[in-house]
């Protein structure tokens, strides 16, 4: 009788005191992902509105997964950065925004989000200091959460095994002239990051050496890869992600990663300044930078922020390990994209 007088006693005083005094933290395998206080407030939200631009097979995978970890549901609008940037400003002009989360493919207007105010929201998560400068922004505003990689795609039906391509030099081979394929410089962040990373890391005149060779220049990496599938070229540079879904559907295409290193583009995202749900998109955003969260973002094809979250993963398996891949950092692309924009369109696209 006494110990039921206890336990009533007990949850009359942890009912008063709100669900914060009876929440549980969030922590998986020893780490902390929020405190009882921060997922009692981000159950009581009950959902992320999430505007986006990771593909939605992708990223449903990835939010499936904290829905089962949080029992909180992500509801996502997917569109191009292109698309997504002109009605993020204007909904937060008309005071109208309703995403709890925003990510985008250019670090430069995520950036130019936080200097509107729109994503101003300095949230250090738990695994901060663990993450790369590289990768995130110094007060928290912004996080490089995913990193989809880029890498030699070739059509082995057409190509000897002596030609074959085994880093990027080797796409130099004239053998290969007039049978290259890559996406515009301006098709967007991905393409940006690749051809940085092709004259910054791999040879200083790598551009210079490629346009003799007449590559194929298309305006996005979905239509050259669907071209080297057919074998209307022999070999794609950039993003793989299309290469995997041709290879499921039967193409004799194989993806090769270069031994200069993985070339990535950082999709970058963080809490809206006036979030709806603000507490439940801190949780989201914490589980993302987490171990368990990079591992689920590693599983759908893209490598993930945490240093001690495995590689990225395709067709059942993982591809290079993290240490591998080439980060483009926010100064760079701030201080070379309008150059080197400009010197790429005159060696490839006759100045247009």
């Amino acid at each position: 009788m006494r110990s039921a007088l206890l336990r009533m006693a007990l949850c009359g005083v942890l009912a008063c005191a709100g669900p914060a005094a009876y929440a549980q933290a969030l922590v998986i395998d020893g780490e902390e992902i929020a405190d009882a206080a921060l997922m009692a407030s981000a159950k009581k939200d009950g959902k992320v509105i999430y505007y986006g631009t990771w593909p939605p097979n992708a990223a449903a995978a990835v939010q499936a997964a904290f829905k089962k970890t949080t029992g909180i549901e992500v509801e996502y609008l997917r569109l191009t950065t292109q698309a997504l940037y002109p009605r993020v400003t204007a909904e937060f002009a008309a005071n109208k925004l309703q995403a709890d989360f925003i990510d985008m493919t250019d670090l430069i207007l995520v950036q130019d989000l936080v200097d509107k105010g729109i994503l101003n929201t300095a949230h250090k998560t738990p695994s901060f200091e663990r993450l790369s400068p590289d990768l995130k922004d110094p007060q928290g505003r912004w996080y490089a959460l995913y990193r989809p990689p880029s890498a030699i795609t070739v059509n082995k039906a057409l190509i000897a095994d002596k030609d074959m391509p085994k880093t990027f030099k080797d796409v130099l081979n004239p053998k290969l002239a007039g049978s290259i394929g890559m996406p515009t410089i301006d098709a967007g962040g991905s393409s940006f990051a690749l051809f940085m990373f092709l004259r910054d890391t791999v040879q200083a005149d790598y551009w210079t050496k490629l346009a003799p060779l007449k590559p194929r220049v298309y305006p996005s990496i979905i239509t050259a890869v669907g071209d080297v599938a057919r074998g209307e070229t022999k070999v794609v540079i950039g993003g793989i992600d299309p290469s995997f879904q041709q290879i499921e559907a039967g193409a004799p295409l194989d993806i090769i990663f270069g031994t200069e290193g993985i070339p990535s583009f950082p999709i970058g995202g963080g809490v809206a300044t006036n979030a709806p749900h603000a507490a439940a998109a801190k949780v989201f955003l914490n589980w993302l930078t987490s171990k368990e969260g990079s591992a689920a973002v590693a599983k759908a094809g893209s490598y993930g922020i945490h240093p001690d979250a495995p590689p990225a993963q395709a067709l059942g398996k993982s591809l290079p390990p993290n240490a591998q891949v080439w980060n483009i950092k926010l100064a760079d692309w701030m201080s070379k994209r309008d150059s080197y924009s400009k010197e790429w369109r005159d060696l490839f696209s006759g100045g247009k």
